[in-house]
């Protein structure tokens, strides 16, 4: 039951994302792109800042496949991409992965979902259009593009 529970939490993401970057994933194979969906993005700040501080206190030898060639959070920034819940507070989002990595999603039909995708724009109040337009339709494009 316990692990049932479990999955409704970040739990299952943040551990994923802790795997790949603490197995290097990324520095050994540095174009990989990862999205992560479904859910939200309002725990990534404080992952991005524990990781770095864990990574701290590794010496090179530590790690299993080879040190990460940057701290953890310049690889998340780098390679994952996000699709915050309406809930989120995207600006924050943003300001932490960066406005070419965090991705509009309705989630609809489920209870976190919103029934018009464009209801989303109403939680980037604050950007810049330019930002906006990424978000809403860019940055996606861009990974469906290759």
């Amino acid at each position: 039951m316990m692990e049932y529970v479990l999955s409704f939490t970040e739990r299952p993401i943040t551990d994923t994302l802790t795997a790949l970057v603490a197995d290097n994933l990324f520095g050994r194979f540095p174009d990989l792109r990862v999205l992560s969906i479904e859910y939200g993005a309002s725990w990534l700040p404080a992952l991005m800042k524990k990781l770095d501080g864990i990574a701290r206190l590794f010496s090179k030898d530590m790690w299993r496949f080879g040190a990460p060639p940057q701290k953890p959070s310049e690889t998340l920034r780098r390679n994952l991409f996000i699709a915050p819940f309406f809930e989120d507070d995207v600006p924050a989002i943003v300001a932490a992965l960066g406005e070419d990595h965090v991705l509009s999603g309705s989630d609809y039909p489920h209870p976190e979902g919103l029934l018009w995708p464009l209801e989303f724009r109403e939680e980037l109040d604050g950007l810049g259009a330019p930002a906006v337009r990424k978000i809403m339709r860019d940055n996606l494009a861009g990974l469906a593009a290759g």
